[in-house]
């Protein structure tokens, strides 16, 4: 399996997907500081405190990386289908099952460790920026960092999760375009749900869609060992 998911890092090249990533931060990062900024000049019914700022970010990181987990399922798994290559790989003496989830492995593998440092790099920012500007008053102490640590974690496990909804989406109409539109849809319907000021999705919300992204993703692995993909 891990030399499956090697092949496929190899086969795929992903620099210009990282650079993308290094710029969202950067982006992000300037978004953060300057809504934390402006609520706290504000008269505004947000009081700007680590975890608001931390829960902002980690928001943003979501909404984001899901996305281009999303393009890279349409590009890596469902434009193969698409194309017809991936009746080339079904002819090597490997389980379909075996390629699909190394394919799947390594996209969420690296949507899951790009959010975590995604969401250390621009909070770390955000502190060493708060030492200069001050827009948070309140002290930074071990347990917001320890609960914020494991919250990241979380998170990044269940968005990992639901991002396997657009997958299958895309998989049933054997279209990279449904994978794409599909995660916005599910997004932005997702933030609608909460009332915070943060955008942040409910954690029943991020459980349901986990366990429908788990689900969904089983559904189709299983189904393309007997599915006909010509």
């Amino acid at each position: 399996m891990i030399s499956l998911i090697k092949l496929e890092l190899k086969k795929f090249k992903l620099n210009g997907y990282f650079l993308c990533v290094i710029v969202s931060n950067l982006v992000m990062t300037v978004l953060v500081w300057m809504m934390m900024l402006q609520w706290s000049v504000e008269n505004t019914y947000i009081h700007p405190t680590y975890n608001v700022a931390f829960d902002l970010t980690r928001s943003m990181v979501n909404f984001t990386f899901v996305i281009f987990a999303a393009i890279l399922m349409a590009r890596i798994i469902v434009g193969e289908y698409v194309n017809k290559t991936t009746s080339v790989l079904f002819t090597y003496p490997i389980r379909r099952q075996k390629l699909l989830i190394s394919k799947l492995a390594l996209i969420s593998l690296v949507t899951f460790v790009i959010i975590i440092i995604s969401n250390l790099f621009i909070n770390l920012v955000l502190i060493g920026l708060n030492v200069k500007y001050d827009f948070v008053k309140e002290p930074l102490t071990s347990p917001i960092i320890s609960n914020q640590v494991v919250e990241i974690l979380i998170h990044a496990v269940l968005k990992t999760m639901s991002s396997w909804i657009p997958l299958v989406l895309g998989m049933l109409r054997k279209s990279p375009t449904t994978t794409i539109v599909s995660v916005f849809i599910i997004e932005f319907t997702s933030i609608s749900m909460n009332n915070g000021p943060t955008y942040t999705v409910t954690p029943a919300v991020e459980m349901t869609l986990a366990v429908i992204g788990a689900v969904g993703a089983y559904w189709m692995i299983y189904k393309a060992e007997r599915e006909d993909i010509l």
